[in-house]
């Protein structure tokens, strides 16, 4: 549940990711078992001035930005992307996570994924999860291209979801299990598929480095981050 304070540190470094899919969600091995990395930051955006946080303009007309599944409703209306689209994409890979797939998964056409995302109403996209999903999903459509999500709010419901757990302190995952890990681990190239490159931007991160172009941004799983 670390995703969204990490994607709350990328925003208080005045970038957006654009492509948060579960492709870009690492994990450590054996010498950094509690790490989550937030890979590929190739078509990263800087949303506002580092300086005086203004805001960059809305746009239109702008071809969809991203990974078709798991991209934002304004992506494919062709808007200008924000941090409410991060938060978006969040809710989506959360979801998928938990449910191992999405109503528009395999549609292939983009009109079509488009016609079942809009058609698809949180109630049902919810369906079975804890309440808090549908929350985040929700929060993430009522922002204004330059409103700030609420992170403590949002925070407040992955509490909720980890409470819903059997042992909400039990941070033994199953590749802290050493028979499950590699001896000797090969840095692997994370690629984007499908994915529309345009405004290559990276995020500056010198957190860990990988020998490939792939951008790497990690973060300690208890780690907590400040408000913007």
């Amino acid at each position: 549940m670390v995703k969204l304070s990490y994607l709350q540190n990328v925003h208080s470094r005045n970038y957006i990711h654009r492509d948060i899919k579960p492709a870009n969600i690492l994990t450590g091995t054996q010498d950094s078992p509690n790490m989550v990395y937030l890979a590929d930051f190739g078509i990263a955006k800087q949303y506002r001035h580092p300086n005086t946080h203004i805001h960059i303009p809305f746009h239109d007309g702008i071809p969809l930005t991203g990974t078709l599944a798991f991209a934002s409703i304004n992506s494919h209306m062709g808007a200008e992307l924000s941090r409410r689209d991060d938060v978006e994409l969040l809710a989506y890979v959360l979801i998928y996570f938990l449910r191992g797939s999405l109503p528009w998964l395999g549609a292939g056409d983009v009109d079509r994924v488009l016609q079942l995302k809009q058609g698809t109403h949180a109630d049902r996209l919810c369906s079975g999860l804890p309440g808090a999903f549908k929350l985040i999903l929700e929060h993430s459509c009522a922002l204004a291209f330059t409103q700030r999500p609420d992170y403590n709010l949002l925070q407040s419901y992955i509490y909720d979801i980890r409470a819903t757990l059997p042992d909400p302190n039990d941070t033994l995952f199953d590749w802290h299990h050493s028979h499950l890990i590699p001896s000797s681990p090969t840095a692997t190239p994370v690629t984007s598929n499908g994915c529309v490159r345009s405004h290559k931007q990276t995020i500056p991160a010198t957190v860990s480095s990988v020998p490939t172009s792939t951008r790497v941004y990690a973060f300690p799983v208890s780690f907590k981050f400040d408000s913007i």
